[in-house]
């Protein structure tokens, strides 16, 4: 039995892949694939040389070509900006040295894949929220920090982010004192925020 808090499932082909979390004792980095044709979970153990991440939750996760690409996250003691990747067909991990501006350390930023690009918007280091965003091409683990227009999203943590229609929708998060349910889209074109307002059916 699986039983951990995650952020983040990850599909690729006919599998979902989960790793890391928090069980309410420990921070986990094991790794799990579940066929979705059996509906039968296997561990998932990495072959070669490469050191697998370090146990953590709030981390960002994504599949791209064949490899699942983690960046940051929170261990229980610190906030990390740490990047792996795993190679599904080799099963193998290694971590990636990026170049360009890295994000700060963080934990629970909203992320989302649009091209060969991960967007990475705010979370938390221990000590702040942020509200700044970054992308980083995974062709090459470079890293940009996104200087857009218009009202962005205040600063905020647990928050949830989804691209359609060449825009980043951010949602509701938590700012250390309020849980936040404002909706802003990023123009990933233009580069420029606007606020939704609430819309009734």
């Amino acid at each position: 039995m699986i039983i951990k808090l995650i952020i983040g499932l990850l599909h690729h082909k006919n599998k979902l892949y989960l790793f890391g979390g928090f069980n309410g004792s420990e921070w986990l980095n094991d790794f799990y694939a579940l066929d979705l044709g059996s509906m039968y979970w296997e561990r998932v153990e990495g072959r070669g040389t490469g050191l697998s991440p370090t146990p953590r939750f709030g981390f960002v996760a994504v599949v791209y070509e064949g490899r699942v690409v983690l960046f940051g996250g929170f261990d229980g003691r610190s906030w990390m900006k740490d990047m792996y990747e795993f190679d599904i067909g080799r099963g193998e991990w290694r971590e990636v040295n990026p170049s360009g501006k890295v994000p700060s350390r963080r934990s629970c930023p909203s992320w989302c894949l649009y091209g060969n690009k991960v967007y990475v918007f705010g979370g938390f280091d221990g000590l702040r929220r942020m509200d700044d965003l970054y992308a980083c091409d995974l062709d090459t683990y470079c890293w940009e920090e996104i200087v857009g227009t218009g009202e962005k999203p205040l600063p905020r943590y647990f928050h949830s982010a989804v691209v359609h229609d060449h825009r980043m929708f951010v949602f509701g998060g938590f700012n250390g004192s309020s849980r936040l349910n404002d909706l802003h889209s990023f123009n990933l074109s233009s580069r420029h925020w606007e606020r939704v307002e609430n819309i009734r059916c």
